[in-house]
């Protein structure tokens, strides 16, 4: 399976076919609006220039890691993996980017512990758990046989929206069966009324 930055790096080679613009330019344009958070810039690609989920959140972050300093999304991204957790960014990313590109009506909610992945109502969540491990939760129905990986949470006794996860220590956790499962929390989730 691809690694996130190998994803993220052949994203940046591609933007000019798909948007017209490059990486760069499209770092120049948000600048210019003189946004400081990162969920601001998002909001503003896909509103006023049509981009998808996706398209928006990678861009905003790419203009987020050439900015000197800012206090937002990627900045609690970042705090999540300092220190001993650092080790387990790319696992982050990996996963982040399997859920955004579930589809264009993604959106990402990023708090002091942990990020979350919507369409009406959160589909999945990554929170590093350990040094070593970070659980992927999802939102899914009670399973009558998950296999081995796939853990309840406890979530569907106590009314949680994320209800298995996935104990996610190296790339090889980021498997085609985290992936299919992944998907079925996507469509189980309604999308948000337009």
């Amino acid at each position: 399976m691809d690694t996130a930055p190998k994803l993220y790096a052949q994203f940046l080679r591609d933007i000019k076919q798909t948007t017209g613009r490059t990486a760069d330019e499209w770092k120049q344009l948000l600048e210019a609006e003189g946004f400081t958070r990162h969920s601001d810039r998002v909001t503003w690609l896909r509103g006023e220039h049509g981009l998808t989920s996706r398209a928006a959140y990678l861009l905003a972050s790419h203009a987020d890691r050439t900015r000197p300093t800012y206090n937002d999304s990627e900045g609690l991204v970042q705090s999540m993996y300092s220190g001993p957790n650092a080790a387990l960014r790319p696992l982050h990313d990996t996963l982040t980017e399997l859920a955004i590109m579930r589809g264009s009506d993604v959106t990402i909610s990023v708090a002091k512990t942990i990020v979350t992945f919507r369409r009406r109502h959160v589909f999945a969540m990554i929170k590093p758990a350990t040094k070593t491990r970070i659980d992927f939760g999802l939102a899914l129905p009670e399973l009558d046989s998950p296999p081995e990986q796939l853990i309840p949470t406890g979530g569907l006794a106590k009314g949680d929206r994320i209800t298995y996860r996935f104990a996610v220590s190296s790339e090889s956790d980021i498997d085609d069966e985290l992936e299919q499962w992944l998907e079925q929390a996507y469509l189980l989730t309604a999308p948000a009324p337009v």
